[in-house]
């Protein structure tokens, strides 16, 4: 079963625990189930790329995109961050970009539910396919709008949906950008108040939290997850910003150095590598199913789910006392 990260700072932990009790009630005494797991989606999500370390980066279009660093399986809890936007954010933002040049119209001719005549709002499901289908992630957003501008044939798209069409252009790869420099989403009072933050600051805020040890497997293995993630050239550039400001960190550690110590420091470059799958849209169900179908002495069946005979002896004390993947 899949849950999000527990986190005991918003009191939650209570309440968590009193969800698994009734769960484990309803699928051991009512369906009868040979063993149960709860897992995190972080955690599960990592699973499916075949991962055991690393930073999950999980952009989907009902939630606050989080980025969760684990460890050998385990959620490193201080090393959490969310960023306060997600795939609905962004579907909002391409909306009134769209409205806002008088391309996309609030009301068309539609059918009832009883079948009668009325007038439907498609704009939200208009913004939606032109994301998923026409958005990606450029390199420079200054270079991509004269790119556009000086050949506007090569890379303006032409959408059709509910009887209604029009040319997309650079809202293509400003969808992209939101999750880079979430102040383009931003108006009026609203403009000094959103962060110039994205996810490439966040994801090394992420890892700098997380013990010294671990912080070279993190980078080597960013993992993406959710739909918003697999806009065409995302993990490019997140890799690109990532490893940039690393290497401008490195640097001034080094500058920082006297010559003496210079001379003895023979420091490697950190590798930064983000992963992307093609089972990013459901990584976390992918995760548990690959898990929940291994075999082995030490599987995860054998290891990490809750048999239903512990269950049957102990009652819901055996939650206690099971170790789980928060």
């Amino acid at each position: 079963l899949i849950e999000q990260p527990m986190s005991d700072s918003d009191g939650s932990s209570s309440s968590h625990y009193s969800q698994r009790e009734r769960t484990a009630e309803v699928f051991f005494e009512t369906f009868n189930v040979p063993g149960l797991h709860f897992g995190s989606s972080p955690v599960l999500s990592l699973a499916a790329a075949q991962h055991n370390y690393g930073v999950l980066v999980e952009a989907g279009e009902g939630a606050p995109t989080i980025i969760t660093p684990i460890a050998e399986g385990r959620v490193i809890g201080e090393g959490v961050v969310r960023l306060s936007l997600g795939g609905r954010d962004v579907t909002a933002y391409l909306r009134r970009l769209l409205k806002e040049r008088g391309a996309l119209p609030s009301l068309m001719p539609g059918m009832s539910g009883n079948g009668k005549a009325c007038v439907v709002d498609h704009s939200w499901d208009i913004a939606r396919q032109i994301k998923e289908r026409f958005g990606y992630v450029c390199p420079d957003v200054r270079k991509e709008v004269e790119k556009y501008a000086v050949r506007p044939h090569a890379y303006i798209k032409k959408m059709t949906a509910h009887g209604w069409e029009c040319n997309i252009g650079e809202e293509r790869f400003m969808v992209g950008e939101v999750f880079f420099d979430p102040s383009v989403i931003a108006t009026g009072a609203f403009k000094q108040q959103m962060t110039r933050r994205g996810l490439p600051e966040l994801v090394d805020e992420a890892i700098q939290n997380c013990p010294i040890d671990v912080r070279r497997k993190l980078y080597g293995a960013i993992v993406l997850s959710g739909g918003s993630t697999t806009m065409k050239d995302f993990e490019k550039r997140l890799q690109r910003d990532v490893k940039r400001l690393v290497d401008e960190r490195a640097k001034r550690n080094q500058d920082s150095l006297s010559d003496q110590l210079k001379s003895t420091q023979n420091a490697t470059a950190v590798e930064v590598k983000v992963i992307s799958h093609a089972a990013q849209n459901y990584a976390a169900w992918l995760g548990g199913s690959n898990l929940a179908s291994s075999n082995g002495a030490d599987s995860f069946a054998k290891t990490l789910c809750l048999p239903k005979q512990k269950y049957d002896e102990e009652g819901l004390r055996a939650l206690s006392f099971f170790r789980f993947k928060d």
